[in-house]
């Protein structure tokens, strides 16, 4: 899967904006601890909030790992802890198949 993700341009779990952090009334389902807005060009860190790419829950990135490790370890799909919604973005199809006037159903 490491030779899909280099072929891709975008990160699948980004860090939140300042916005997004801003406008994201809740706390990390993990922890359960508050999220502090990124300064901008700040490192990434365990505490970083990353932006789930289907959902836009957000989870800070050292609590997105563990959910991820526990998903591997116990051969679980890899979904959003709050909602269950798969972490991988949608493809091209699944995307077009949601539009009325879809060609490719």
């Amino acid at each position: 899967w490491k030779a899909m993700r280099a072929a891709t341009a975008a990160p699948l779990f980004a860090p939140a904006t300042p916005a997004e952090v801003a406008a994201y009334d809740d706390i990390c389902v993990i922890c359960h601890d508050g999220f502090d807005a990124p300064a901008p060009g700040a490192q990434v860190t365990k505490r970083t909030p990353v932006r789930l790419p289907r959902c836009a829950h957000l989870l800070h990135r050292g609590c997105l790992a563990v959910c991820l490790d526990h998903a591997h370890a116990t051969l679980k799909p890899l979904s959003c802890p709050i909602c269950r919604e798969p972490l991988r973005p949608p493809d091209a199809a699944q995307l077009c198949r949601a539009q009325p006037n879809c060609q490719a159903r």
